[in-house]
């Protein structure tokens, strides 16, 4: 059963349950790509891994909601809150519970991970931390071994060639909010979003970097929420992460494009 008591869907999992945390920033002062890089910047100097999402209200102000992730520790989310207030000199207020058994998902809008790794290979190269086309060959070998529109490298014949047609590549399917809004007919609110995290140098990214994908934020009644699980499923996402807005619970959800694999 699921957190919330429905039945989950065969071959989908439910994984680290723990509690929510949240709290929203206004930045009507700062445009997306001024907070992306100074965000990114202060993760990598003072050694901290920041998660949430950007939104836009009707005027064009920039908002920026923070998020725990489910294995982060709970009791540090507040000193991330003023280092972001200090940073950017606003006053984000912390999510209170809410009043109705409602979830929201962040629903990120492009299938698996592929262009994303392939943004990271070529971060890679410009830092210096890929410095040879076999190493860059090798790269890629090992985190897109399935990729048919990748043969075409094999041609290259030094770095810079390499880093050229890969930049050139698309390996991004990526879905639309009214794609999402046409599948759910309705029956929860949505709004358009952009997932944005930043992480300091770890063993995987040796220089920190940050992520971004574009994404629709869907809150609904908990009574829908095994519909958003089969649209994770039909959009091909391997991972959704589900808030229980009330009880201010946090879980993952692992889809059948991941379990079965």
């Amino acid at each position: 059963m699921s957190h919330d008591g429905s039945k989950v869907p065969p071959d989908f999992r439910e994984l680290y349950h723990t509690e929510s945390w949240g709290a929203d920033f206004i930045l009507p002062q700062t445009s997306k790509v001024d907070f992306k890089t100074r965000l990114t910047a202060l993760s990598k100097t003072k050694n901290i891994y920041f998660s949430g999402y950007l939104t836009q209200d009707n005027e064009g102000g920039l908002h920026y909601h923070l998020t725990r992730n489910t294995r982060s520790d709970l009791s540090a989310m507040p000193g991330l809150m003023a280092q972001i207030n200090s940073e950017f000199g606003v006053n984000g207020s912390v999510e209170e519970a809410g009043t109705e058994p409602e979830f929201r998902v962040v629903f990120g809008l492009e299938e698996g991970y592929s262009e994303n790794i392939k943004r990271g290979v070529l971060k890679q190269i410009e830092k210096g931390e890929i410095t040879s086309l076999e190493q860059a060959r090798q790269e890629l070998r090992e985190k897109l071994p399935d990729i048919p529109a990748l043969e075409d490298l094999v041609e290259a014949q030094d770095l810079v060639a390499f880093q050229q047609k890969l930049a050139e590549k698309n390996l991004a399917i990526t879905h639309t909010q009214t794609e999402v809004a046409s599948e759910l007919s309705g029956q929860v609110v949505l709004q358009g979003a952009e997932i944005f995290g930043a992480q300091p140098p770890n063993e995987y990214l040796k220089s920190g970097g940050n992520y971004s994908e574009p994404a629709v934020v869907i809150t609904g009644n908990m009574k829908f929420l095994m519909v958003i699980y089969r649209l994770a499923e039909k959009f091909n996402q391997q991972r959704i992460i589900v808030e229980d807005l009330k009880n201010k619970k946090i879980w993952v959800v692992e889809t059948s494009k991941l379990v079965k694999s």
